[in-house]
């Protein structure tokens, strides 16, 4: 009756990771993409990848992290930086990870999955999902002939992206209550370009990644500067997709006169350009239905202050191929046999992905002048911003909260404001340690954690 175990859509870091944990555990998997066969895994972006990731990838199942010396990586990550008001007004941390060649990395996963056992199926376009007895059991597709075509599948993962193929062509009834839609306040837009310094002269950013949030530009959003090599950057844009532009401006003109400010136009050539949209709030409550799994951008799996999603999906991936292999074990795939998916994700990056969305609000409500005002007076410290992006914790003790306000004099009622989002960051670990054990509590915890944390979710 099924032509393949799995079926997955997309082939991306959480497609190839969810279909290389299946293959390894001896199930058939193919993977359907869009693109031609040698641009799957290409993507406009920041391109920083952080190494927690690709460390647990090579514990939990073999896989070499990105290499310098075969052009997977342009560069390493060792300081990271946010900068606000002007360049010269920064805070740095150490974090180590990669700046990515997403096509050359993308690509060596996809080898590496094809190894063991992974078809790939590319340039088809699924437009629909094969639904019985209230089971997601494949996908409709065309070719690049234009036939149509069905792959009948015990699971079906949706890797899709922030567009959500699969997950927009589930039926209602299976969609657990949950608007799985973005609204154009949960988007981000990018632009970047990825540019080649004529100089003779190394720049100044190696090894780091920048964020810098500038009078110009609304929090959550920024300007980035990625090192990419002693002679490369990576430079762009990141936009609130429902925040309107300035009078007579547009987000590649806002772009342009940040690079042109540091970056005269004569100074460099461009190697490649180009936008997309990012997700930007927590992960959807739910990434399972029954036959079908969620994971990267299409489960909403992006960090939404530094908008990472290349971590999160590789590790989405991996955990939703683990509960893929305990479904097929048990040849039982509804939505709870697949619920450790859920269960797992929660505890992290889930977790983490509220508190930082938390975050993120709290920029956005505070305002560039005052996160100035916050670096100027070492009120964000090096310690703080290394809990938020090495050790994935916001919580702030009491201790530094106090050096926190005595420095803060006379801006007392923004730090009030600033304690508000911080009693609502400390109340996430505990709310997900409640997450359900199965899908018949995950209304109340729906519930509950919206009350205690006043959103609606």
């Amino acid at each position: 009756m099924y032509d393949y175990d799995v079926c997955v859509v997309g082939g991306g870091p959480s497609g190839v990771i969810t279909a290389y944990s299946v293959a390894k555990a001896g199930y058939t998997c193919i993977i359907l993409d869009k693109k031609p066969r040698g641009l799957i895994g290409d993507k406009n972006c920041g391109d920083a990848l952080d190494s927690l990731y690709t460390d647990i990838l090579h514990e939990k199942l073999g896989i070499e992290p990105p290499s310098v010396e075969l052009g997977e990586a342009r560069d390493l990550i060792n300081k990271f930086t946010i900068a606000t008001g002007t360049l010269e007004n920064q805070l740095s941390a150490q974090t180590p990870g990669y700046l990515v060649n997403r096509l050359a990395y993308g690509q060596r996963l996809l080898k590496d999955a094809e190894k063991i056992g992974v078809e790939i199926l590319p340039e088809v376009s699924v437009r629909n999902v094969l639904v019985e007895n209230n089971h997601i059991i494949g996908v409709e597709y065309f070719d690049k002939e234009g036939n149509k075509n069905k792959i009948k599948s015990r699971i079906t993962v949706d890797a899709s992206g922030i567009i959500g193929i699969v997950r927009k062509a589930i039926p209602i009834m299976l969609k657990n209550d949950i608007n799985y839609d973005f609204n154009d306040n949960h988007v981000i837009k990018t632009y970047r370009e990825i540019i080649k310094l004529k100089s003779n002269k190394d720049h100044k950013y190696r090894e780091e990644i920048l964020l810098f949030y500038p009078p110009e530009i609304k929090p959550p959003g920024y300007i980035w500067i990625f090192s990419e090599g002693p002679k490369m950057l990576n430079i762009g844009i990141a936009w609130v997709k429902s925040d309107p532009y300035p009078i007579g401006k547009s987000m590649k003109k806002l772009f342009h006169d940040h690079l042109d400010k540091y970056f005269p136009t004569d100074s460099y050539e461009v190697i490649q350009k180009g936008g997309g949209n990012i997700p930007m709030r927590p992960n959807f409550d739910s990434l399972v239905y029954n036959g079908a799994l969620l994971v990267g951008d299409a489960a909403g799996a992006v960090d939404p202050t530094s908008f990472e999603g290349h971590g999160p999906a590789l590790d989405s991936g991996r955990m939703a191929g683990n509960a893929a292999i305990s479904a097929l074990e048990a040849n039982s795939f509804s939505k709870e046999d697949l619920w450790q998916y859920n269960v797992d994700f929660m505890k992290y990056p889930g977790a983490m992905h509220m508190e930082s969305f938390i975050a993120s609000q709290m920029t956005r409500d505070v305002g560039v002048k005052n996160l100035e005002f916050l670096l100027n007076r070492k009120i964000i410290t090096e310690e703080i911003l290394r809990n938020m992006f090495q050790e994935k914790d916001s919580v702030i003790s009491n201790s530094t909260l106090l050096k926190m306000f005595l420095r803060a004099f006379p801006r007392w009622p923004m730090m009030f404001k600033l304690r508000k989002y911080m009693v609502k960051i400390e109340k996430v670990e505990e709310i997900y340690k409640k997450y359900p054990m199965s899908p018949d509590k995950l209304e109340e915890w729906r519930k509950f954690r919206n009350q205690e944390l006043k959103m609606n979710f």
